[in-house]
C-alpha cells in the first residue's frame, strides 16, 4: 500500500505554514571524538540538517502531546530520557573475556 503526500509530509507541513521552527543556532562547532572541529563543508551540512529536522519533529510530538492532554514537562522528560539512552553503534567494543 502506497502511503500518500500528506502522511509522508506529516511533520513537514505545520512547519512550512509559518510556524516557529526551532533548531541549533548555526554558530555550533561540531567536533571529531579526539576533539578536534570538524571542518568539511558537506558534513556540517548534513549534521545541521539532520539537527534542524530532528528538532522539528520533537516540536510536532511537544505540540500534539500537549494537543492530547499530556504534561509537557512529562514529554520533555520522555524526550530527554530517549536521547540519554541513544548509543553509538560504532563504539568499539572491548574484550574482556
Amino acid at each position: 500500500m502506497k502511503t500518500s503526500d500528506a502522511t509522508q509530509n506529516k511533520g513537514k507541513s505545520k512547519h512550512k505554514q509559518g510556524m516557529k521552527k526551532t533548531s541549533m543556532p548555526d554558530t555550533t562547532v561540531w567536533h571529531t571524538p579526539q576533539g578536534e572541529p570538524l571542518t568539511c563543508y558537506e558534513k556540517l551540512n548534513v549534521l545541521n540538517q539532520n539537527i534542524d529536522e530532528v528538532a522539528a519533529t520533537l516540536q510536532d510530538v511537544m505540540e500534539e502531546a500537549v494537543l492530547i492532554g499530556c504534561d509537557a514537562d512529562q514529554m520533555r522528560n520522555v524526550l530527554h530520557n530517549l536521547v540519554k539512552g541513544l548509543r553509538d553503534p560504532y563504539q568499539k567494543k572491548t574484550d574482556r573475556s
